[in-house]
């Protein structure tokens, strides 16, 4: 295994051989073989004429998932490469940190590239929290990978380095004592293999689930009243794969198919399909996806071929009803309920459809609206881009947000989490799950009907006015309420705001009406204050839901915002007894 410093060495040698118009030599390894030491890969910067032209070099060099605003594609390649890119008149750059980051060598250890685990770490991890949560998660096999369906197929001449497939697992997060139906929020990751951080983001969220059931006010009603499925690892063979690389991980982005043609693999382009080309909605239809199978974005032979994204489809299909008519200009209605969400790295954006055009959906408006809430610091959103891919990435076909926008009508989205490049260290994963938080938080909240409640305000900072009283005292309940969040297209004046109290309004609860702190609603951002009598609640802790308004309707319907919850305690009070005697016993005892 060569250290730091050889590495450094050998990318110096190839950058002068480079000089000199001396190809380095080097080839993938085939599937039946062990793997050999590989050459230096070069990240580069190619630049691009116009958008015709991004697109069509975006899918013959299989560009990474990096923003394309600053006029170039990003391109992992070889010195070889590297060299016929330059011969042909190309503007190339090399990307000099970027490269550094894609050769740098693994300590390994007990886990996977310096603190991330392994598929099996993962999925062990699953059977941790289902052990340690048995009443609100259970995990659901939703189907198998390529190789587990293709038993043999993945064998190769080091033992050691074989592998049977694995089975695709989903957790389902619920407090199954709570009947439904409830809505649906779909969070899925590592689609694309090399993303290795995107999977730790995931557990992540569901450890914020599963631990702040007691002790977070919204992470308790999301789990009571939502359905949460959450799948980290889309591509578990393609993972594995990444996770075999000898001295760094391998650059894999497909899954392992390899009956297609291509049985090259290792770095770069190589067998599989990429299955955020293989998704059955007008697939292959734009050119935003390739048919030769050594291509880093192949579509696969036919639409929706590959067993993983089978799995995905049937049960999107099953959980989500199809709510948006067959035309590709019928809007879903504005009742819709669910949000899908995939998360993917490195581009720091928020990407909604459509992705194989650059033209709107038919409830773009909304769908844009909600990304530029995904992105807004000051809504507790990421500080991404919003956009759709062919304005700040490139345009794709077969991507899964198009199927799933456009076959149920759910609003969809992928966001492509910053940090360092692919394989950032496994130090920076709690930076990316602080920066990403509150994106998740909120897609989740509105999913009951996510494009009537992002018409509305955000309900934040409710909070006992003092925490714990005693029964009988009454208890003030301070929030606020705010349109005014950067890029809210929707921006209004709030109009009210309400609490309840245990039952939230969809279950029925009795709302209590709040008033505006400075005396009168009149600004798009307001403090708001509500009182709750005690006397007739039980002792103990109680949920207290507060939501907020806009002047404006929105097809019909008043424009109510999403809650926020806050816990509060209410202590027994001191019982007061009087005892009445008798006129004689009084004079008696004076």
């Amino acid at each position: 295994m060569q250290n730091r410093l050889s590495r450094c060495a050998l990318f110096v040698l190839v950058v002068a051989l480079l000089v000199v118009n001396v190809p380095a030599p080097g080839s993938p390894a085939a599937l039946a073989d062990t793997f050999p030491d590989r050459d230096p890969i070069i990240v580069v910067r190619v630049y691009f004429a116009d958008l015709a032209e991004r697109d069509r070099l975006a899918v013959e060099l299989g560009a990474a998932e990096v923003a394309t605003t600053g006029g170039y594609l990003t391109v992992w390649t070889d010195a070889g490469g590297y060299a016929a890119l330059q011969a042909r008149g190309l503007r190339v750059e090399i990307d000099e940190n970027a490269t550094e980051q894609a050769n740098r060598p693994v300590q390994w250890g007990e886990t996977f590239y310096n603190g991330y685990r392994t598929v099996e770490e993962l999925y062990a991890r699953y059977d941790q929290l289902v052990a340690q949560y048995p009443d609100l998660v259970e995990k659901q096999v939703i189907g198998q990978s390529w190789c587990a369906l293709h038993v043999g197929g993945c064998q190769i001449t080091n033992p050691a380095l074989s592998w049977d497939g694995y089975d695709l697992i989903v957790l389902h997060i619920t407090n199954r004592a709570i009947p439904g139906p409830k809505p649906v929020f779909w969070y899925d990751s590592s689609i694309h293999a090399r993303e290795i951080a995107t999977p730790e983001l995931a557990i992540r969220y569901v450890e914020w689930l599963l631990g702040g059931y007691n002790t977070d006010a919204d992470a308790h009603w999301l789990v009571d009243y939502h359905d949460i499925y959450v799948m980290p690892i889309v591509n578990p063979d393609g993972r594995h794969m990444v996770e075999l690389g000898d001295t760094s991980p391998y650059y894999v982005r497909k899954n392992a198919n390899y009956t297609d043609g291509c049985t090259y693999w290792g770095d770069g382009p190589g067998l599989g399909t990429d299955l955020n080309r293989n998704f059955p909605f007008l697939w292959g239809c734009c050119g935003g996806s390739s048919g030769s199978a050594c291509n880093e974005v192949y579509r696969g032979h036919a639409a929706g071929s590959e067993p993983e994204i089978q799995a995905i489809t049937t049960t999107l299909s099953a959980l989500f009803p199809d709510q948006r008519g067959p035309g590709i200009g019928d809007p879903a209605p504005v009742t819709t309920t669910g949000v899908i969400q995939s998360v993917h790295t490195v581009a720091e954006l928020n990407l909604y459809p459509w992705g194989w055009t650059d033209n709107p959906t038919p409830n773009g408006a909304d769908m844009a609206n909600i990304a530029r809430h995904m992105s807004a610091v000051n809504a507790g959103g990421n500080g991404y881009t919003a956009c759709q891919p062919g304005v700040c990435l490139y345009n794709v076909d077969g991507g899964s947000f198009d199927w799933q926008y456009g076959e149920l009508g759910v609003p969809s989205f992928s966001t492509e989490l910053g940090g360092s490049g692919f394989l950032p260290d496994y130090s920076e994963i709690n930076g990316l799950w602080l920066d990403n938080k509150g994106m998740l938080i909120y897609l989740a909240k509105i999913a009951r009907t996510p494009y009537l409640l992002a018409h509305g305000p955000d309900a934040s900072n409710a909070a006992g006015s003092p925490v714990t009283v005693t029964q009988g005292v009454t208890l003030t309940i301070n929030a606020t309420i705010n349109y005014a969040w950067t890029g809210n297209a929707f921006s209004q004046n709030v109009a009210a705001a309400e609490l309840y109290v245990d039952t939230p309004p969809w279950a029925g609860g009795t709302p209590v009406a709040m008033t505006a702190a400075d005396g009168a609603f009149s600004g798009p951002t307001e403090a708001v204050t509500g009182q709750v009598p005690t006397l007739s609640l039980a002792p103990g802790r109680h949920t207290v839901f507060v939501r907020g308004r806009g002047v404006n309707d929105y097809a019909g319907y008043q424009s109510w915002g999403p809650v926020t919850a806050t816990f509060v305690w209410v202590t027994p009070g001191v019982l007061t007894y009087r005892v009445y005697l008798p006129v004689a016993q009084l004079n008696a005892h004076p």
